[in-house]
């Protein structure tokens, strides 16, 4: 019987995910096994068969080299937000609002600063550090 599904997220201690995740390494076969526990407990007689979706093929591009200071090798949307606290000091909460990006286009853009150290937050502001 196929039966739709649901994504559901719920929390778990590390170790106890580490621990399904060392029993069960192939791809579906913990949500297999927490669907599974979950019927069991519930007294369900028939175990549910969640399905995972297919893999959707796609290119990956390859990653560029890390440039600590150097902008030409980071992401085109961190550039441009590269450029504007270079004009002008913002907050996170500024930068975002006048960017006018949607999603989390604006909070990738500013984790690549940060990570790449282009930039940093002093007192609550983006600075860029080059």
């Amino acid at each position: 019987m196929d039966m739709p599904t649901k994504i559901f997220s719920f929390r778990l201690d590390e170790e106890l995910i580490a621990e399904v995740d060392r029993r069960f390494p192939k791809r579906g076969e913990r949500t297999e096994f927490v669907a599974d526990a979950v019927a069991e407990k519930l007294g369900l007689d028939t175990p549910v068969k969640a399905k995972m979706p297919p893999i959707a093929k796609r290119a990956v591009a390859p990653k560029p080299e890390k440039s600590p200071k150097g902008a030409d090798m980071l992401r085109p949307d961190a550039v441009v937000l590269l450029a504007a606290l270079r004009k002008k000091s913002m907050t996170s909460r500024q930068a975002k609002a006048e960017m006018g990006w949607l999603g989390l286009r604006y909070e990738n853009a500013e984790r690549v600063l940060l990570s790449e150290g282009s930039a940093a937050v002093v007192n609550g502001v983006v600075v860029p550090t080059g």
